[in-house]
């Protein structure tokens, strides 16, 4: 398996024919004038390459967000079933993860790391930061 895209966004969907990921509004900061806040909405959309090797098998997909210290924010997880691929071929999928409500209680750095059976594949940065009003000019 290879990921072959990983983006948080605003926005993903997969359109067909040619089974094609689109992903709108890409981001790793959010910003909030006060905290605690509550993002709505994101998504995380994955595009992975499965191979002959990876055919036909059940596999544990997570997705984990942790903070600076290591210490889990949130964590989704569940089985993912590959395909069967002819000797010589090649499959690839999308997935579209939403997240929902996450409730941020301060300005942090938090990172989305990508599990498949277990072991770390990607991992993709996340800041939560305060945004701070300049007082108005004159």
């Amino acid at each position: 398996m290879r990921i072959l895209i990983a983006a948080l966004a605003e926005y993903a969907s997969i359109s067909q024919p040619g089974n094609k990921l689109n992903v709108l509004g890409a981001f790793d900061t959010i910003g909030a004038h006060q905290f605690p806040v509550v993002h709505l909405q994101a998504v995380l959309a994955l595009r992975m390459q499965f191979e002959y090797d990876d055919r036909s098998s059940r596999h544990a997909l997570a997705i984990v967000i942790v903070n600076q210290d290591g210490k889990e924010f949130a964590k989704l997880e569940g089985p993912v079933q590959t395909p069967d691929i002819e000797p010589g071929k090649r499959n690839v999928t999308n997935h579209i993860l939403i997240l929902q409500q996450l409730r941020f209680k301060a300005p942090d750095q938090f990172s989305i790391i990508i599990k498949w059976d277990g072991e770390e594949q990607q991992r993709l940065p996340l800041d939560v930061v305060q945004i701070v009003q300049a007082p108005p000019a004159g």
